[in-house]
């Protein structure tokens, strides 16, 4: 269900009553209604009209505050289906100038500016190629008076790789440009007021992505020199637009199909350098036979990218010709070889013995290697070419290839009627194994890491590891090389480096990557294997895994379970990115995705929320592992499925005594406070309704036993129903979930379980608010982004974090938001940790600035103990003091007020307070 979100313009300022008017309109063909989220705590839930052929909703929406709001809109059809999309705008105060830009693609509008820079390009909002012509035009930007007069523009088009290499720039408002190389590119835009250029604004678009663009074709042409269509019969072919949007086209192969030919053999296959070609049908069959035969093109560009005539036009829209064959007795030919198996290196005496009734054989073509395309130029050791006409040809085969060679030789005759010989197999064999790729990770990454080093560890057979190649692609979902192939790329490291044993890779943001080597060694065998990595925050909350599931009825000796994870979450902000299916824990997979006898991260089923699987009576592990950009979570279930011929299998019950705690709805036991007691029901229903016994364990996330297996902890034992108190405490829910199970066994075998979830309701989150003060200018940083004036060419900085508003706060401080102090390519990693005092309070921090750094802020963000974030930020300026009136400090709501003392003395003041503090510190 598409859906489609837009608004009247990207930036907007408040006006004299503090309020700034949004047009919202969302397009669904599919939508029946919406619910939309302006992100400013106020939400709507609006019906779709259908006016002029579309299906929209246009509302206005009113914001009081400046700042950066996401419009979310959620979007359901009849059926209840959903689908969402996000609309990014900025709101000023009128202070600072708000940037905003156009990307049109070749005079077509294909998006819109973003006000925060893109993390990655996984997903490429614009793809484009060298020959289309992009414009930039940031017209509707705003500076602080409403207008866009007054702007300085400056543009930067910067690679995303590991260089950030920065393509073009400009100055102008709005400009025109080819990028002609390919990759993945950001376009900031740093808008200044020309009057005050420290009040600026940054609008971005990320990622615009450059790839080669294929071939492209039309349809094929061609005219016949015998009206009569009698065979042989001579077209003249050629291919109707065909071009290549960014490179030339080199190669165009040519051929004809017999539709009545399941085999689909192609039939006077040759290649021209040109889009024309003469094709000559030849006679296939009996004279006065009718025949149809389909015409083929396939074109290949200089950046070996190929379109097939099928590719572009149904199997029905393809031409054809029909024909009669003319008066012809096909010839004949038949292969033999001196030997079909070989080992690599060694040659082959093939033999063609032909014959033809009716004339003679004017021309023998070779096939040797299977292509299909006759007489090709390999190499100086091995051309078919010099086969040519030859009715005996030697050739040596230098590659594995345990499926063979299918060998083939054509034959025309003086009539021009052509005939192509069955298939004679040669088998090529090694005396060297196989390859086996494997690789491990030389360690796992650290949090907030964003590179890792991998270690090839394959299996190579020692007769056969001279010329080993190694090809890693760093990520299995990007396709760095163009080609549309997002798994086959063939990436550097970060020295640069291509084909090593080893590599070290970079990646731009946190997050789940999926890393394969692809090995093959100087025979043409083998391998590839890939795994995921993960690079994670340390302060990165993990997402819930849940799913329940349902048991057809016993059919054929087997069962169907159909799952359902939809009730897994994601922590707040983030969503679910993968659903990873293992549905037999304690068995190994065998397909093309589980290949290392590792029955723990067997992949049976990946993406889907509601998949099914046959299982046969027995007791299986199911396990579900959730994935966001920065964590996963796993839930293990286990599955009893008795075969019914034993009884019904008991239903076991597991319920509070206390009615008050039960949440039926979300089927879980809810207390109150650190500790909590419960008062369990245990029985069972049904089966023989002779039990043997009930087992209780208290929490199956929590191992007893300590055997790795948290669900056989048998805590509690009965051989009666009845009831058992257990008291819980809040803090044993902080890494897992608490939950109780009870096992039901009854006296044929059957075993039943029943799960309650042991929840403690969070106490209600309180206000947060990150607040930055300082010395020697107090100032408060967070949503106004105060200034703290320095003056000369160097100074320090005292900064005091204690009035920041929270509960159990944790602070992360970055001293200047626009350098890479830890030099991985990343601005927003560099936070250090706050250390806290005696009295549980931040510890003030003294730091130096200068004025060479240029454009500089410092940044504070708080983390309470519910997991809330907020952030403060402070701009550090150097100014000149004889332009500067520092004849009184303004004094923050930390610092008591100072009364106004002539400059030199407050300058003279600070100065010996830093000193102080500097050495007794």
């Amino acid at each position: 269900m598409g859906i489609e979100i837009s608004t009247d313009a990207n930036v907007y300022n408040l006006n004299k009553n503090s309020e700034s008017k949004v047009k919202v309109t969302i397009e669904s063909q599919a939508g029946k209604y919406a619910e939309v989220d302006f992100s400013d705590g106020e939400k709507s839930e609006l019906e779709f009209a259908n006016k002029d052929g579309k299906n929209s909703i246009s509302t206005e929406h009113v914001y009081t505050e400046s700042g950066i709001y996401q419009i979310k809109a959620t979007v359901y059809d009849v059926d209840g289906n959903e689908n969402s999309d996000i609309k990014v705008i900025k709101i000023g105060d009128g202070t600072t100038p708000l940037a905003s830009f156009e990307i049109l693609q070749d005079n077509i509008k294909i998006a819109d500016s973003r006000a925060t820079e893109a993390e990655n390009c996984s997903k490429p909002t614009v793809t484009g190629n060298k020959n289309n012509v992009f414009t930039f035009d940031a017209s509707k930007s705003l500076n602080i008076d409403g207008t866009n007069r007054k702007l300085n523009y400056n543009w930067t088009i910067k690679a995303l790789d590991s260089n950030k290499q920065i393509f073009q720039t400009s100055d102008l408002k709005k400009f025109t440009t080819k990028i002609d190389r390919y990759g993945e590119y950001l376009i900031e835009l740093d808008l200044k007021d020309k009057d005050d250029p420290s009040k600026q604004d940054y609008a971005y678009f990320g990622c615009l992505k450059i790839a080669s663009a294929p071939p492209q074709i039309n349809n094929i042409q061609y005219t016949v020199a015998d009206p009569k269509n009698i065979t042989p019969l001579k077209l003249e072919l050629k291919a109707i637009g065909a071009k290549d949007p960014d490179g030339e086209i080199v190669r165009y192969l040519w051929w004809y199909q017999d539709i009545a030919d399941s085999t689909n053999e192609k039939l006077g296959s040759h290649t021209t350098a040109k889009n024309t070609t003469t094709l000559t049908i030849n006679t296939f069959g009996k004279e006065n036979e009718i025949k149809k035969y389909r015409l083929y093109v396939e074109i290949t560009d200089n950046d070996n990218n190929r379109v097939n005539i099928e590719d572009v036009l149904p199997e029905a829209n393809i031409p054809q010709i029909e024909v009669t064959n003319g008066p012809n007795k096909l010839p004949e030919i038949t292969l033999s070889a001196d030997r079909t198996y070989i080992m690599k290196g060694e040659s082959v005496n093939i033999s063609a013995k032909t014959d033809d009734p009716d004339g003679k054989i004017e021309i023998i073509e070779w096939d040797l290697d299977g292509d299909l395309i006759y007489n090709e130029d390999e190499s100086a050791e091995n051309d078919e070419k010099n086969c040519q006409n030859k009715f005996t040809c030697t050739y040596q085969y230098n590659q594995k290839n345990n499926k063979g060679y299918e060998v083939r030789a054509a034959v025309t005759d003086s009539l021009k009627a052509k005939v192509t010989s069955k298939a004679l197999k040669i088998f090529v064999d090694s005396k060297a194994k196989d390859p086996v790729a494997a690789f491990i990770l030389e360690k796992e990454p650290q949090p907030g890491e964003l590179t890792v080093t991998v270690k090839d560890n394959s299996e190579i057979d020692p007769e056969n590891n001279k010329n080993i190649k190694y090809i890693w692609d760093k990520d299995i979902s990007t396709d760095s090389s163009g080609d549309k192939k997002p798994d086959n790329d063939n990436d550097e490291d970060d020295k640069k480096q291509k084909g090593q044993k080893q590599m070290t890779f970079t990646y731009p943001k946190l997050g789940t990557y999926e890393i394969k080597l692809t090995i093959e060694d100087d025979e043409g065998n083998g391998d590839s294997i890939s795994q995921k990595v993960t690079f994670s925050d340390k302060t990165a909350s993990k997402p819930i895994a849940e799913f329940n599931h349902q048991i057809s009825t016993f059919a054929n000796g087997k069962y169907t379970v159909n799952f359902n994870a939809s009730a897994s979450k994601a922590p707040k902000n983030e969503t679910l990115t993968n659903y990873i299916w293992d549905f037999n824990l304690d068995e190994a997979a065998k397909d093309s995705k589980n290949t290392d006898n590792n029955t723990i991260n067997d992949i049976q089923e990946e993406g889907s929320i509601t998949p099914s699987y046959i299982y046969y009576p027995g007791t299986y592990k199911v396990k579900l592992t959730v994935e966001t950009a920065n964590a996963n979570n796993s839930k293990t279930v286990t599955l009893n499925l008795k075969d019914p011929s034993k009884g019904q299998v008991p239903v076991a019950t597991l319920k509070s005594k206390d009615p008050t705690l039960e949440n039926y709805s979300k089927d879980r036991i809810e207390l109150t406070g650190e500790k909590a007691c419960v008062t369990f029901v245990y029985n069972a229903t049904g089966g023989s309704s002779n039990y043997e016994k009930f087992i209780i364990d208290y929490n199956i996330n929590f191992d007893l036993s300590g055997d790795g297996n948290g669900e056989n902890d048998a805590d509690f034992q009965s051989a009666v129903a009845g009831e058992i108190q257990y008291c819980y405490e809040k803090s044993w829910a902080k890494e897992k979930d608490i939950i109780a199970k009870l096992f039901v066994y009854d006296k044929n075998g059957q075993i039943s379980s029943r799960e309650r979830l042991i929840y403690f309701i969070p106490t209600q989150p309180g206000q947060i608010d990150a607040r930055i003060f300082s010395r020697p200018t107090p100032a408060q940083g967070g949503k106004n982004n105060n200034k703290i004036v320095l003056y000369g060419d160097k100074g320090e900085i005292t900064f005091d974090f204690t009035n920041s508003i929270g509960e159990g706060l944790e602070y992360y401080f970055d001293k200047n938001v626009y350098f890479d102090s830890n030099f991985n390519n990343t601005l927003d990693d560099d936070y250090i940790n706050i250390e806290k005092g005696a009295d549980g309070k931040p510890k003030p921090i003294t730091e130096p600035f200068e004025r060479s750094w240029g454009k500089t802020k410092s940044r504070l963000i708080i983390k309470d103990k519910y997991g809330q974030i907020d952030q403060a930020e402070v701009e550090i300026v150097f100014e000149n003091p004889a332009q500067t009136n520092i004849i009184s400090i303004v004094s923050s709501n930390l610092f008591v007020s100072i009364f106004a003392i002539i400059g030199i003395i407050a300058i003279i003041f600070y100065q010996v307070i830093n000193k102080i503090k500097k050495y007794s510190n």
